[in-house]
Protein backbone atom coordinates (compact mmCIF):
# COMPACT_ATOMS: atom_id res chain seq x y z
CA UNK A 1 0.00 0.00 0.00
CA UNK A 2 1.61 3.33 -0.81
CA UNK A 3 2.50 5.42 2.10
CA UNK A 4 3.08 2.11 4.05
CA UNK A 5 6.65 1.38 5.34
CA UNK A 6 7.81 -1.65 7.54
CA UNK A 7 10.31 0.67 8.79
CA UNK A 8 10.25 4.23 9.74
CA UNK A 9 13.64 5.78 11.22
CA UNK A 10 13.34 8.83 13.34
CA UNK A 11 16.48 11.23 14.18
CA UNK A 12 19.35 13.37 12.60
CA UNK A 13 20.32 13.69 9.36
CA UNK A 14 24.00 15.57 8.88
CA UNK A 15 26.54 16.78 6.12
CA UNK A 16 29.12 14.59 7.21
CA UNK A 17 33.07 15.71 6.73
CA UNK A 18 35.59 13.58 7.76
CA UNK A 19 39.12 14.20 7.71
CA UNK A 20 42.51 12.01 8.01
CA UNK A 21 45.26 13.03 9.18
CA UNK A 22 48.55 12.08 10.38
CA UNK A 23 48.34 13.13 14.10
CA UNK A 24 45.34 15.77 15.31
CA UNK A 25 46.49 19.21 15.59
CA UNK A 26 46.85 21.30 19.26
CA UNK A 27 45.48 24.65 19.74
CA UNK A 28 47.07 27.06 17.90
CA UNK A 29 49.05 24.76 14.85
CA UNK A 30 48.33 23.65 11.18
CA UNK A 31 47.90 19.65 10.08
CA UNK A 32 47.42 19.07 6.82
CA UNK A 33 44.85 16.09 5.93
CA UNK A 34 45.58 13.09 4.22
CA UNK A 35 42.38 11.99 2.88
CA UNK A 36 39.09 13.22 2.72
CA UNK A 37 35.47 12.48 2.96
CA UNK A 38 32.22 14.12 2.11
CA UNK A 39 28.83 12.17 2.69
CA UNK A 40 25.78 11.83 4.02
CA UNK A 41 25.18 11.16 8.08
CA UNK A 42 23.25 11.50 10.57
CA UNK A 43 21.96 8.28 12.98
CA UNK A 44 18.26 9.07 11.65
CA UNK A 45 19.57 8.84 8.16
CA UNK A 46 22.49 6.22 8.85
CA UNK A 47 20.19 3.30 9.73
CA UNK A 48 17.14 4.31 7.32
CA UNK A 49 19.95 3.63 4.75
CA UNK A 50 21.14 0.42 6.30
CA UNK A 51 17.86 -0.80 6.84
CA UNK A 52 16.85 -0.09 3.24
CA UNK A 53 19.62 -1.79 1.47
CA UNK A 54 18.95 -4.81 3.39
CA UNK A 55 15.89 -5.26 2.01
CA UNK A 56 14.02 -2.86 4.26
CA UNK A 57 10.73 -0.43 2.63
CA UNK A 58 12.17 2.34 4.78
CA UNK A 59 10.63 5.70 5.65
CA UNK A 60 12.61 8.73 7.80
CA UNK A 61 11.25 11.64 9.76
CA UNK A 62 13.40 14.08 10.03
CA UNK A 63 14.54 17.59 9.78
CA UNK A 64 16.73 19.65 7.01
CA UNK A 65 17.93 23.13 6.39
CA UNK A 66 15.88 24.71 3.58
CA UNK A 67 19.84 24.80 1.76
CA UNK A 68 22.03 23.17 -0.92
CA UNK A 69 23.28 20.51 1.91
CA UNK A 70 19.40 19.77 2.57
CA UNK A 71 18.49 19.37 -0.76
CA UNK A 72 21.35 17.27 -1.40
CA UNK A 73 20.91 15.21 1.43
CA UNK A 74 16.84 14.36 0.46
CA UNK A 75 18.01 13.04 -3.02
CA UNK A 76 21.06 10.61 -2.12
CA UNK A 77 18.03 9.29 0.66
CA UNK A 78 16.08 9.31 -2.27
CA UNK A 79 18.29 7.22 -4.63
CA UNK A 80 19.22 4.75 -1.72
CA UNK A 81 15.12 3.62 -1.65
CA UNK A 82 14.67 5.74 1.38
CA UNK A 83 10.88 7.90 1.51
CA UNK A 84 11.63 11.16 2.57
CA UNK A 85 8.24 12.93 1.98
CA UNK A 86 8.33 13.26 5.88
CA UNK A 87 11.60 15.29 6.19
CA UNK A 88 10.96 18.80 7.25
CA UNK A 89 12.63 21.56 5.92
CA UNK A 90 13.34 24.59 8.02
CA UNK A 91 14.01 28.02 6.45
CA UNK A 92 16.02 29.67 9.82
CA UNK A 93 18.98 27.49 10.22
CA UNK A 94 20.93 25.20 8.04
CA UNK A 95 21.40 21.43 7.71
CA UNK A 96 23.11 19.91 10.26
CA UNK A 97 27.06 19.44 10.06
CA UNK A 98 29.89 17.22 11.23
CA UNK A 99 33.93 17.48 11.44
CA UNK A 100 35.63 14.59 12.15
CA UNK A 101 39.19 14.82 12.54
CA UNK A 102 40.69 11.24 12.80
CA UNK A 103 44.70 11.02 13.50
CA UNK A 104 46.49 8.01 12.44
CA UNK A 105 46.98 6.55 15.71
CA UNK A 106 43.22 6.31 15.80
CA UNK A 107 42.59 9.24 18.01
CA UNK A 108 39.79 11.68 16.55
CA UNK A 109 38.26 14.68 17.06
CA UNK A 110 34.52 15.48 16.35
CA UNK A 111 32.42 18.61 15.93
CA UNK A 112 28.78 18.59 15.96
CA UNK A 113 26.50 21.59 14.29
CA UNK A 114 22.71 20.24 15.06
CA UNK A 115 21.17 22.79 12.81
CA UNK A 116 17.75 21.66 11.63
CA UNK A 117 18.12 18.43 13.33
CA UNK A 118 17.12 20.23 16.90
CA UNK A 119 14.15 22.20 14.98
CA UNK A 120 12.36 18.62 14.88
CA UNK A 121 9.50 18.70 17.04
CA UNK A 122 6.49 17.28 18.21
CA UNK A 123 4.04 18.75 15.24
CA UNK A 124 6.71 17.45 13.09
CA UNK A 125 6.09 13.98 14.48
CA UNK A 126 2.70 14.30 14.40
CA UNK A 127 2.32 15.00 10.47
CA UNK A 128 4.19 11.63 10.68
CA UNK A 129 2.13 9.96 12.88
CA UNK A 130 0.21 7.77 10.13
CA UNK A 131 3.23 6.44 9.05
CA UNK A 132 4.94 5.92 12.61
CA UNK A 133 1.41 4.05 13.64
CA UNK A 134 1.37 1.77 10.82
CA UNK A 135 4.96 0.83 10.82
CA UNK A 136 6.14 -2.65 11.84
CA UNK A 137 9.21 -1.70 13.57
CA UNK A 138 9.96 2.55 14.33
CA UNK A 139 13.75 3.37 14.91
CA UNK A 140 14.50 6.20 16.92
CA UNK A 141 17.83 7.89 18.34
CA UNK A 142 18.79 10.76 20.56
CA UNK A 143 20.33 13.47 18.01
CA UNK A 144 16.73 14.91 18.13
CA UNK A 145 14.74 17.28 20.69
CA UNK A 146 13.83 14.64 23.44
CA UNK A 147 9.93 15.90 23.17
CA UNK A 148 10.22 14.34 19.22
CA UNK A 149 11.51 11.30 21.18
CA UNK A 150 8.90 11.21 23.12
CA UNK A 151 6.14 11.69 20.97
CA UNK A 152 7.37 8.95 18.62
CA UNK A 153 7.44 6.45 21.86
CA UNK A 154 3.79 7.86 22.78
CA UNK A 155 2.44 6.91 19.03
CA UNK A 156 4.19 3.77 18.55
CA UNK A 157 2.90 2.67 21.53
CA UNK A 158 -0.57 4.07 21.29
CA UNK A 159 -0.60 1.65 18.04
CA UNK A 160 0.87 -1.72 19.32
CA UNK A 161 4.25 -1.15 17.42
CA UNK A 162 7.62 -2.10 17.69
CA UNK A 163 10.15 0.45 18.72
CA UNK A 164 14.33 0.43 18.97
CA UNK A 165 15.95 3.35 20.92
CA UNK A 166 18.98 3.22 20.15
CA UNK A 167 20.25 5.30 23.27
CA UNK A 168 23.00 7.63 21.21
CA UNK A 169 24.36 10.23 21.80
CA UNK A 170 24.47 9.66 25.56
CA UNK A 171 22.05 12.08 26.98
CA UNK A 172 19.76 12.22 30.26
CA UNK A 173 16.53 10.07 29.31
CA UNK A 174 13.11 9.71 31.09
CA UNK A 175 12.57 6.38 31.78
CA UNK A 176 9.39 6.28 30.12
CA UNK A 177 10.70 6.41 27.08
CA UNK A 178 13.31 3.03 28.05
CA UNK A 179 9.79 1.69 29.28
CA UNK A 180 8.11 2.16 25.65
CA UNK A 181 11.01 0.72 24.04
CA UNK A 182 10.76 -2.97 22.57
CA UNK A 183 14.57 -3.06 21.70
CA UNK A 184 17.47 -0.91 22.85
CA UNK A 185 20.93 -0.80 21.53
CA UNK A 186 23.25 0.62 23.36
CA UNK A 187 27.69 0.72 23.37
CA UNK A 188 29.02 0.23 26.77
CA UNK A 189 28.78 3.49 27.87
CA UNK A 190 25.63 4.42 26.27
CA UNK A 191 24.30 1.09 28.50
CA UNK A 192 25.76 2.18 32.13
CA UNK A 193 23.96 5.53 31.73
CA UNK A 194 21.05 3.92 31.11
CA UNK A 195 21.50 1.50 33.88
CA UNK A 196 24.00 2.40 35.76
CA UNK A 197 26.07 -0.02 35.82
CA UNK A 198 29.69 0.14 34.02
CA UNK A 199 29.78 -2.19 31.16
CA UNK A 200 33.45 -3.81 30.64
CA UNK A 201 33.22 -7.28 29.68
CA UNK A 202 30.39 -9.89 29.14
CA UNK A 203 29.71 -10.27 32.65
CA UNK A 204 28.69 -6.69 33.36
CA UNK A 205 26.83 -6.19 29.87
CA UNK A 206 24.39 -9.52 31.13
CA UNK A 207 24.02 -7.43 34.19
CA UNK A 208 22.74 -3.96 31.95
CA UNK A 209 20.68 -5.93 29.80
CA UNK A 210 18.83 -7.64 32.91
CA UNK A 211 18.69 -4.34 34.37
CA UNK A 212 17.09 -2.70 31.15
CA UNK A 213 14.93 -5.86 30.89
CA UNK A 214 13.46 -4.93 34.51
CA UNK A 215 12.16 -1.82 32.84
CA UNK A 216 9.76 -3.88 30.03
CA UNK A 217 12.40 -3.43 27.38
CA UNK A 218 12.03 -7.35 25.39
CA UNK A 219 15.41 -7.53 23.20
CA UNK A 220 18.62 -5.83 24.22
CA UNK A 221 21.97 -5.26 22.09
CA UNK A 222 24.98 -4.26 23.71
CA UNK A 223 28.08 -3.54 22.36
CA UNK A 224 30.07 -5.36 25.66
CA UNK A 225 33.87 -3.67 24.82
CA UNK A 226 36.00 -5.56 23.39
CA UNK A 227 34.51 -9.05 24.24
CA UNK A 228 32.08 -8.73 21.25
CA UNK A 229 28.29 -8.02 21.20
CA UNK A 230 25.56 -9.37 23.61
CA UNK A 231 21.88 -10.14 22.42
CA UNK A 232 19.51 -11.00 25.20
CA UNK A 233 15.92 -11.25 25.40
CA UNK A 234 14.15 -12.88 29.45
CA UNK A 235 14.48 -16.52 27.22
CA UNK A 236 17.75 -16.61 25.47
CA UNK A 237 21.08 -14.82 25.39
CA UNK A 238 23.37 -14.58 22.19
CA UNK A 239 26.88 -13.47 22.23
CA UNK A 240 28.52 -13.17 19.75
CA UNK A 241 32.45 -12.02 19.36
CA UNK A 242 33.79 -9.72 17.13
CA UNK A 243 34.41 -10.39 13.70
CA UNK A 244 38.07 -10.47 12.16
CA UNK A 245 37.32 -7.80 9.52
CA UNK A 246 40.20 -5.19 8.48
CA UNK A 247 38.65 -2.21 9.96
CA UNK A 248 38.91 1.21 7.58
CA UNK A 249 36.84 3.03 10.32
CA UNK A 250 33.84 2.30 12.85
CA UNK A 251 31.49 5.10 12.06
CA UNK A 252 28.16 3.85 10.92
CA UNK A 253 28.76 0.73 12.39
CA UNK A 254 26.26 0.96 15.18
CA UNK A 255 23.70 2.28 13.62
CA UNK A 256 24.35 -0.72 10.96
CA UNK A 257 23.03 -2.56 13.18
CA UNK A 258 20.16 -1.11 14.60
CA UNK A 259 19.13 -1.00 10.89
CA UNK A 260 20.01 -4.49 10.41
CA UNK A 261 18.37 -5.34 13.47
CA UNK A 262 15.09 -3.56 12.47
CA UNK A 263 14.79 -5.45 9.20
CA UNK A 264 15.46 -8.82 10.76
CA UNK A 265 12.49 -8.16 13.31
CA UNK A 266 10.20 -7.49 10.13
CA UNK A 267 11.37 -10.79 8.65
CA UNK A 268 10.45 -12.66 12.25
CA UNK A 269 13.55 -14.20 12.98
CA UNK A 270 15.14 -15.62 15.72
CA UNK A 271 17.26 -14.07 18.32
CA UNK A 272 20.31 -16.13 17.10
CA UNK A 273 19.28 -15.56 13.70
CA UNK A 274 18.76 -11.26 14.10
CA UNK A 275 22.27 -11.18 15.93
CA UNK A 276 24.36 -13.52 13.37
CA UNK A 277 22.67 -10.81 10.65
CA UNK A 278 23.00 -7.62 12.97
CA UNK A 279 26.13 -8.39 13.69
CA UNK A 280 27.90 -9.58 10.36
CA UNK A 281 26.32 -6.03 8.53
CA UNK A 282 28.04 -3.84 11.32
CA UNK A 283 30.93 -5.77 10.58
CA UNK A 284 31.27 -4.92 6.81
CA UNK A 285 30.47 -1.56 7.45
CA UNK A 286 33.85 -0.83 9.29
CA UNK A 287 35.45 -1.34 5.40
CA UNK A 288 35.76 2.03 4.30
CA UNK A 289 35.71 5.89 5.21
CA UNK A 290 32.50 7.43 6.46
CA UNK A 291 29.05 6.41 7.98
CA UNK A 292 27.02 5.26 4.88
CA UNK A 293 30.04 4.43 2.26
CA UNK A 294 30.55 0.96 3.22
CA UNK A 295 27.00 -0.43 4.54
CA UNK A 296 26.73 -3.61 2.81
CA UNK A 297 24.01 -4.61 0.34
CA UNK A 298 21.39 -7.35 0.88
CA UNK A 299 23.54 -9.33 -1.96
CA UNK A 300 27.24 -8.21 -0.11
CA UNK A 301 26.06 -9.86 3.39
CA UNK A 302 24.48 -13.23 1.99
CA UNK A 303 27.59 -13.75 -0.10
CA UNK A 304 29.96 -13.24 2.83
CA UNK A 305 30.40 -16.44 5.12
CA UNK A 306 28.93 -15.41 8.18
CA UNK A 307 26.14 -13.53 6.52
CA UNK A 308 25.18 -16.85 4.89
CA UNK A 309 25.24 -18.67 8.51
CA UNK A 310 22.43 -15.84 9.77
CA UNK A 311 20.02 -17.53 7.74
Amino acid sequence: MPGVYDIVSVGGIVTDLILRLPKLPAAGTCVTATELYHGLGGKGANQAVAASRLGGRVALVGCVGDDDAGRSALSRLASEGVAVEHVARDRTTATGTVVLQRGADGEKQVVVFPGANARLDAEAIDAASPILAAARVVLVQLEIPLDAVQRVAAIVRASGGRLILDASPIRPLPREIVRAATAVKANASEAAALTGIPVHDLASARAAAAELMTMGVELVAIEAGADGNLFASKDEEVFLPLHDVPAVDLTGAGDTMAGALAVAMVEGRSLREAAAFASAAAALATRGLGAQSAMPSRAELERWPTGRAAH
